[in-house]
């Protein structure tokens, strides 16, 4: 899906969905500008539907024990370089991802391991769905001591996961044979340093911080060695 500076923002996600999580602790915050779903569209290249659906309701989500679901104010600043969209970190170099490469998988979010540099699994079909089992299930308890392992869990409570992951392009990218990804966590330029070509520089109209748009092909894979 990808979007203009003269597109409507999109729908929300469901009252059921908004309810369910507010019942388990979660804070809304404001909804995206249309403005700043541009910005964002625009840097990525394009962005899934769950993507613009969750941050059209709330441009992230905050939780006073767990760990905060990111909006695009967090989705800017780490500059995913290679297909991914961070979501949430885990603190230890991981993140929660949303893919944006074109194909199979568009759209879902995956695990992606800083270690091995692949995205290890596949959580969720798309944003809503992933934060529907969030609250439902934690990541933590989809695998069972009787031995089901967390695929198992997705064909069970996700059937557009379940296709997924008998898709044999899918497979080519997420899991232990999949290819290498990379998330760089590289600081904006200073104020008054120059920007790589093609980046931009604006205000976010909530927080009236800088942000540094990095350029498009950040986003995309490089090239074979």
């Amino acid at each position: 899906m990808a979007l203009d500076s003269g597109t409507k923002t999109p729908p929300g996600m469901t009252p059921a969905l908004v309810n369910t999580l507010q019942a388990a602790g979660y804070v809304l915050r404001k909804p995206i500008s249309t403005t700043r779903l541009s910005e964002l569209a625009n840097a990525a290249g394009s962005l899934p539907e769950g993507v613009s659906r969750y941050l059209a309701t709330s441009d992230g989500l905050d939780h006073p024990l767990l760990d905060s679901i990111w909006g695009s104010k967090e989705m800017l600043k780490p500059y995913p370089s290679n297909s991914l969209l961070p979501l949430k970190g885990d603190g230890c170099g991981n993140f929660d991802a949303v893919l944006i490469e074109p194909g199979p998988g568009f759209g879902a979010v995956v695990f992606w391991d800083h270690e091995t540099t692949k995205a290890e699994y596949l959580i969720a079909s798309s944003v809503p769905v992933y934060l529907e089992l969030l609250v439902s299930t934690p990541l933590s308890e989809r695998w069972s001591s009787d031995g089901q392992s967390h695929d198992d869990f997705l064909r069970a409570h996700d059937a557009a996961a379940a296709s997924l992951l008998d898709d044999p392009m899918f497979r080519r990218l997420v899991g232990d044979e999949g290819r290498d990804f990379t998330l760089e966590m590289a600081p904006a330029p200073a104020p008054g340093k120059p920007l790589p070509k093609g980046a931009r520089e604006g205000i976010n109209p909530f927080t009236r911080e800088r942000v540094v748009i990095m350029p498009t092909p950040k986003y995309r894979t490089p090239p074979r060695q």
